[in-house]
């Protein structure tokens, strides 16, 4: 089996959290209007530990909060504009250098945004398919 190298950039919770929660006032929801929503459906506390980056939520979680806000991966990942090149990413305290593994990443996120379900069944049974071969 191969050894993985560690990943040099992983996603920063606190970037997204503070997204959500500039987005949510914008649109003048209180947390407990947003985590009631249909399509958010969570516990508000648990809302509000993802808007002050103190937990990690899955994927699908940040993806319904994301399309409840009208919020795209760029703007959860802090602004990330130029897929392919070092960017830096600024959030209210930090700044942080973004390397072109994770714009791409970003690029490929924006593809999948505009692809159908099925689509993306395909995708990820494809994706499933490369990883077994890999191993």
């Amino acid at each position: 089996m191969k050894e993985r190298a560690k990943k040099k950039h992983q996603f920063d919770k606190a970037i997204a959290g503070d997204a959500i929660r500039r987005r949510r006032e914008q649109l003048n929801l209180t947390r407990q209007q947003l985590a009631e929503m249909p399509e958010v459906g969570m516990d508000a506390g648990f809302l509000g530990e993802i808007e002050r980056g103190n937990r990690q939520a899955s994927i699908q979680t940040y993806y319904r909060l994301k399309q409840a806000l009208g919020l795209n991966w760029e703007e959860m990942l802090g602004g990330i504009l130029n897929v392919g090149q070092p960017s830096m990413v600024s959030d209210s305290q930090n700044d942080y250098l973004v390397d072109e593994n994770v714009l791409l990443r970003v690029g490929i996120i924006k593809e999948l945004d505009r692809m159908e379900p099925e689509e993306l069944s395909f995708i990820r049974d494809a994706i499933r398919m490369i990883q077994k071969s890999l191993n």
